[in-house]
């Protein structure tokens, strides 16, 4: 618990001149499917955030090979409004447009994309351009 207390410390410093608090996810390495997401997934970060604090997820992702496939992406995709409601969501940018061939990533991070390297559409890319509304709704 005093290391959880020592990340909000590092939040708290920049206060009362914070604007937003910014977060990265990707929970394919820790959950086999979106399915096994509690509807609470996230709010561990009210550990270290306020409720009014602005949230901006300036990375989110689920890739479509290693820990996950194109169906597991829509499926998280389309679950990220239940998984987010009641929280100050500002921003969400997914991680990556398309994939990439990076020798330096793994098959999770080179397919997180919303279409493939060749630029075709994964199932999750009509996900996301719907997300806009269910967010908003």
């Amino acid at each position: 618990m005093d290391r959880i207390k020592e990340h909000t410390k590092v939040i708290d410093i920049f206060r009362p001149e914070l604007d937003v608090i910014g977060l990265t996810t990707y929970p394919s390495p820790f959950h086999n499917s979106p399915a096994e997401l509690p509807k609470d997934y996230y709010f561990w970060m009210y550990r270290h955030i306020r409720k009014r604090d602005q949230v901006v997820f300036m990375e989110v992702g689920w890739p479509t090979s290693g820990t996950g496939s194109e169906e597991e992406q829509a499926a998280f995709i389309r679950k990220l409004p239940e998984l987010l409601e009641g929280i100050n969501v500002k921003v969400l940018a997914w991680a990556l447009l398309h994939d990439v061939g990076l020798a330096e990533f793994d098959a999770n991070l080179n397919t997180v994309g919303l279409a493939t390297i060749g630029g075709d559409k994964k199932i999750g890319y009509d996900a996301f351009r719907e997300l806009k509304e269910s967010l908003h709704s």
